[in-house]
């Protein structure tokens, strides 16, 4: 996704949670700090999936296998410990 989309989210997010609020309680300073805490949630979960991501891409190549030092971990699936094995005999 892109940055400009991930904004438009936000706002939009906390434009309907500020909506919510400041019609169920009739406060604009609760609506606010609704607001608020609800764009630092969405922050962070954008912030933690991009950290995902980024430390996925570090342990797998580009076919999504795991990269060597990473072969003998006992969660892999039994495909991809076949495929490293054909892939390490080849080599």
């Amino acid at each position: 996704m892109h940055f400009p989309q991930v904004l438009t989210g936000m706002f939009t997010t906390a434009a309907i949670v500020w909506t919510w609020v400041y019609l169920a309680s009739g406060s604009f300073w609760k609506a606010v700090a609704w607001a608020i805490v609800t764009l630092i949630v969405v922050q962070l979960g954008y912030f933690v999936m991009v950290a995902r991501l980024v430390y996925k891409l570090e342990r797998e190549d580009e076919f999504g296998i795991p990269k060597k030092n990473e072969k003998n971990r006992s969660d892999l699936p039994d495909e991809v410990g076949q495929a490293l094995e054909r892939r390490s005999l080849r080599s």
